[in-house]
């Protein structure tokens, strides 16, 4: 097994080369308007030729051990910027933001702003439509350098996101005075309500967004698996969502046909 990982982690480099990797996005709708795309989370699937489809997750720990880590960030990073100046011209304010984790790798490059500032220049496109996702293992390394390069792109007018399990990592914000605009609740808080509304989930729900408005965040909430449970975040002040009850992932493709179903945009170009 341990061979068979090394030998796919060793084609990652020419699988880059001959186009075999693939955006693919999760989307998150606005929770008061369930057909309007506010966002989509942009990943990475492998097409490999004897394997089929792979997730991110069976490729990215080979990435690290074959030094692929950051030719893989770099390439995420230009596609997603490059989809993005494609909507926007093509569906004006209807287009959603792109959000992309970078892995850290990346995000403690020297040249990563420079990177970001090209792609954006390219493409002509204003730094706020870019989000980045973080967590707070991100922001506790001990190190400090991840956080330092998500500040710096902050700085540029890129838009900050946490994806926060309960009240330690909401404090995270004010603790280390980041510059996040957005929230993602995730994990317990959220499966909590997936089937019903027990009390004390609700509670603890209630007391995270109390806490996120004060802070003036933006809410979201990511795995959320059914409308009934989007409509129970909803009631409780989480503005957006993703997850099974849009879609699990999308291609570009998928995402256009998304914008065009749940706003009527009128194609502009």
């Amino acid at each position: 097994r341990d061979r068979a990982r090394y030998r796919l982690g060793a084609e990652i480099a020419g699988a880059l080369e001959n186009g075999q990797f693939e955006l693919i996005y999760q989307p998150t709708v606005k929770l008061a308007k369930p057909d309007e795309i506010a966002a989509v989370n942009a990943g990475l699937r492998w097409h490999h030729p004897q394997l089929g489809e792979l997730p991110a997750e069976e490729f990215f720990p080979l990435a690290e051990t074959t030094g692929m880590t950051i030719p893989l960030g770099k390439w995420l990073l230009t596609e997603s910027l490059r989809a993005t100046a494609r909507w926007r011209e093509r569906y004006g304010e209807a287009a959603p933001d792109v959000c992309i984790r970078l892995p850290n790798r990346l995000a403690i490059e020297p040249d990563l702003v420079a990177l970001v500032k090209e792609q954006l220049d390219r493409n002509e496109l204003p730094a706020r439509a870019l989000r980045l996702c973080t967590d707070s293992s991100s922001i506790l390394d001990p190190r400090g350098e991840v956080l330092d390069s998500l500040t710096v792109l902050a700085d540029l007018g890129a838009k900050l996101v946490l994806t926060v399990q309960g009240s330690a990592d909401l404090e995270l914000i004010p603790r280390h005075q980041l510059s996040v605009q957005h929230v993602i609740l995730s994990g317990p808080v959220v499966d909590a309500l997936a089937d019903g509304e027990p009390e004390v989930a609700a509670r603890h729900l209630d007391q995270l967004v109390t806490r996120a408005r004060e802070l003036k965040l933006r809410i979201g909430a990511e795995g959320v698996r059914s409308r009934e449970q989007a409509e129970r975040l909803r009631r409780h002040g989480v503005i957006a969502a993703r997850g099974p009850f849009v879609a699990d992932t999308a291609t570009g493709d998928e995402v256009d046909q998304l914008i065009e179903q749940h706003t009527g945009a009128a194609v502009t170009g």
